[in-house]
């Protein structure tokens, strides 16, 4: 159910003009500007990686409600148009194979019908390369990424409990996931989940397409809100950016 390929066709050929934002020419990884309280214990001059919400042009995306909001970042309304956008425009020279994606977000009811992809690489054709999606019926988050056989069975981990489950209450939550050589963990609202082994990987092609928040089954756009969304270059960041903007976060 989860291979989006006729849907993200669909997607594609619909898709219309974007912004481009210049990256530093030849390197891999960007440096970022980051808040003050985010990382209280890290050289923030030092921090590099994609602000999803600046590449994907979200602020400036007619079909993206923007709201105030007195405890951080602009809240970012989305669910009337599909994200999609060419990789090697948000991802000019690839990714590593170690790095940190988080999302501050908080689900709508809607979303808890169905799987959401909510992060998700795809190849040429269409088919997946690096896949985060959520179900809520199962009460799971899997990380589904290609090997370093591509004809092979997609390596995969999967989370689950309490603290995963806590993403359906349609509160403001922030996901934090470690993507490491070898294994995966997670962290929800600042506190560590679990980590699970994770199988060897193939490099991420950028001649496809990425996308933020999709529903599985029928690859329409997903309702719910963000503050940010965020991909590091360096696995240890989930543990050390702070939750402040969530409440009763630690």
């Amino acid at each position: 159910m989860w291979l989006l390929c006729s849907s993200l066709t669909l997607l594609v050929v619909s898709f219309g003009s974007c912004d481009t934002l210049t990256t530093q020419e030849g390197v891999q990884c960007p440096s970022l500007q980051v808040a003050e309280w985010k990382f209280p214990r890290t050289a923030r001059q030092n921090i590099t990686g994609f602000n999803l919400v600046r590449r994907f042009s979200l602020l400036k995306e007619t079909d993206v409600r923007k709201l105030r909001n007195p405890r951080g970042s602009v809240i970012l309304r989305l669910g009337k148009a599909s994200l999609l956008r060419p990789s090697d425009q948000v991802f000019p020279h690839g990714l590593p194979d170690e790095f940190t994606l988080i999302f501050t977000l908080a689900l709508k009811k809607s979303a808890l019908r169905d799987t959401v992809y909510l992060f998700q690489i795809s190849d040429q054709r269409g088919y997946p390369q690096l896949s985060v999606d959520f179900s809520a019926p199962d009460g799971t988050l899997t990380l589904r990424a290609r090997g370093t056989d591509p004809e092979a069975e997609l390596v995969s981990c999967v989370f689950n409990g309490e603290g995963v489950e806590a993403l359906t209450d349609l509160q403001w939550h922030k996901l934090a996931l470690s993507v490491q050589r070898d294994t995966a963990s997670l962290h929800v609202d600042c506190n560590s989940i679990e980590t699970k082994p994770l199988e060897p990987r193939g490099v991420l092609q950028t001649n496809g397409h990425t996308l933020l928040g999709v529903r599985a089954s029928d690859a329409g756009p997903v309702q719910m809100d963000v503050q940010q969304v965020m991909l590091y270059c360096d696995p240890t960041l989930a543990i050390e950016e702070s939750c402040c903007e969530i409440l009763g976060a630690r």
